[in-house]
């Protein structure tokens, strides 16, 4: 959710040569006054950003207005727009913590997910971080529009949070993806990590350990969120972009890995 350092950042992934999507932040409530914004200047900033940077190869600019909690109805409304004008994704924070969902129950009559649905801004282009705090009705709207899920176990576990049905979302058809959110929430950006505690997690609850297998949570990092962001990545096959990383499979934790084990040591194993 960066409004700072936006040019920083667009260097930084060209040195890489790597892939990035930068989510454009805005607030307008519930915030350091400091910082907050109006829609028109969050607008405003879209519309420069994409200037400047949106020709860049390997560079995509969308509107992330931060949080639900954080964002009135014209702010989200008015981002939302945009993104449709211009073809784009659309990213938030929704349905985080236990108080910030209870504020909404007490304005709105109506949850997080209602708040957003009343907005008209879920949609297949729509991609939610945590959405930890449901109702039944909260996953029908959301398999309904298509809206898109994005776990984080280690900034929910971190801060206490409570972790959102993943099992249940799956078998509905709605599409989960395992991240790590920021640095400052989730204390690293290690993506296995990451995808361990997913699995591991679900399976501890439910008391069953054939859930989340190591091939179905590594396409859960790969293939699941390739498609959310619209990437021709995700799997090595004829006429995608080969975007890879490089494990060593010599070192001591990951020893001994053959053929029919490398998908689960590198998931119950690999760190990094």
């Amino acid at each position: 959710f960066n409004k700072y350092h936006v040019a920083e950042l667009v260097e930084a992934n060209a040195r890489a040569g790597t892939k990035i999507i930068i989510a454009v932040g805005g607030q307008d409530r519930n915030y350091d006054p400091r910082i907050l914004d109006t829609p028109e200047e969050a607008v405003k900033r879209m519309d420069e950003y994409t200037t400047e940077f949106g020709d860049r190869e390997r560079t995509w600019i969308i509107p992330g207005p931060d949080q639900v909690f954080s964002n009135s109805a014209e702010m989200i409304k008015a981002l939302k727009e945009w993104a449709r004008a211009h073809g784009t994704l659309f990213h938030m924070h929704s349905s985080e913590e236990p108080d910030t969902t209870a504020w909404f129950y007490q304005q709105y009559l109506y949850s997080p997910v209602g708040y957003l649905q009343q907005a008209g801004v879920l949609d297949d282009m729509t991609i939610l971080a945590h959405q930890v705090n449901n109702t039944p009705v909260d996953l029908a709207i959301l398999k309904e529009t298509g809206t898109n899920i994005v776990h984080n176990p280690l900034a929910n576990t971190i801060l206490g949070s409570g972790m959102p049905p993943v099992i249940e979302m799956i078998e509905m058809g709605i599409p989960v993806a395992i991240s790590t959110d920021g640095s400052g929430s989730s204390d690293g950006q290690n993506m296995l990590s990451a995808a361990r505690l997913a699995s591991q997690y679900q399976k501890a609850y439910h008391k069953n350990a054939r859930l989340l297998p190591a091939q179905q949570v590594l396409e859960m990092v790969t293939v699941v969120p390739a498609k959310m962001l619209q990437l021709n990545t995700g799997r090595l096959s004829a006429g995608r972009d080969a975007d890879l990383i490089l494990i060593d499979l010599r070192r001591p934790n990951l020893t001994p890995t053959r053929i029919d084990n490398v998908v689960e040591n590198l998931i119950w194993a690999a760190d990094g």
